[in-house]
């Protein structure tokens, strides 16, 4: 299998020495040209190009979803197998398996088992047995695991730190976590300060990183809700048709915790109490009211007659958006 050459180690700051004595390194996050790297380094700390054809295998692929009882198996008889070529190490990556991270896809997977004292006990998760193999048995053999889990902060997909392979990693100071500054976190930080310019250019990333897919119009949606509630909150105009704080909270706001300002964690909740400081409330609402034929057409259907370019309505919007500079 050919690898190209790694970046240099040094822009990843990690010792290249280190990663000559580490057999177990567990790889995260959303910067996956780091994380792509940091592999890449690890493999030619290990192999000779000569080597790399024999003793190199990649189990999944970036974006690929899989469970780690389909490729258990394989897993451990690669990494449990001599060389052929004398001392020489085997070297395994392995991508994208759904058992390392949290919520629903990891429990479909059996990320995690739950226990029975006595008879009847739940047997070992695939995870459970990849971290037994990795503490006890990988260190007395000539072979390298790399786990690669790329996450996407948008669709809610972390690594659960309470897998057993995770926390397998962690004991041995064999985590590496290379996390991206999201843009569409610097989008909304430019937007709701009113910057224009850093706005758009960093719209543009945005929906050029996303291709066609309706996401941040539909985030924009979602955050100028919540603006325009941390706005309503902040200028308390509850009060003024006898409504006290606790009773608008419970009683008109969204159950829904994404859709709820009070439900967002205090140094959130306060930022967007601060940003709205900058806008009026008539604007915000105005400003929401016109992203309604964005939103239309995020996912335009065959029955429309016509389709307008999103893209153009969408830059329109954010300028007049950022432009208004009435408060209140």
């Amino acid at each position: 299998m050919t690898v190209r050459p790694p970046m240099e180690t040094h822009d990843l700051n990690i010792d290249p020495r280190k990663l000559r004595r580490q057999q177990f390194f567990f790889i995260y996050g959303d910067d996956q040209v780091k994380m792509e790297n940091l592999k890449l380094a690890i493999v030619h700390a290990h192999l000779s190009e000569e080597e790399r054809e024999e003793n190199y295998n990649e189990y999944g692929a970036l974006g690929s979803q899989v469970s780690l009882s389909s490729i258990l198996g394989d897993v451990i008889a690669e990494l449990s197998t001599e060389s052929f070529l004398p001392g020489s190490k085997r070297v395994v990556a392995l991508y994208g398996v759904r058992d390392f991270y949290g919520g629903k896809e990891s429990e479909e997977s059996g990320g995690t088992s739950k226990k029975k004292k006595g008879k009847g006990a739940s047997p070992k998760s695939s995870s459970e047995i990849l971290a037994d193999f990795v503490r006890n048995t990988l260190p007395s053999m000539p072979s390298v695991l790399i786990v690669i889990a790329p996450e996407d902060y948008e669709r809610g997909r972390t690594v659960s730190t309470k897998n057993p392979v995770y926390a397998a990693a962690k004991e041995s100071s064999s985590v590496y976590h290379f996390r991206e500054q999201a843009v569409q976190y610097a989008f909304f930080d430019a937007l709701f300060a009113r910057d224009t310019a850093t706005a758009l250019q960093l719209w543009r990333q945005w929906r050029e990183r996303v291709g066609n897919q309706p996401r941040p119009y539909f985030a924009l949606v979602s955050q100028l809700r919540l603006l325009l509630q941390a706005k309503i909150l902040a200028s308390r105009l509850y009060q003024k048709k006898g409504i006290d704080q606790e009773t608008f909270i419970t009683t008109m706001l969204p159950p829904d915790r994404n859709a709820n300002i009070a439900m967002q964690p205090d140094w959130l909740r306060e930022k967007f109490l601060r940003q709205s400081r900058r806008f009026s409330l008539g604007e915000l609402m105005e400003s929401y009211e016109k992203l309604e034929i964005l939103v239309k057409y995020a996912v335009p259907l065959s029955s429309d007659p016509s389709v307008p370019n999103r893209d153009l309505l969408s830059e329109i919007w954010i300028t007049e958006f950022c432009a208004k500079k009435e408060l209140g």
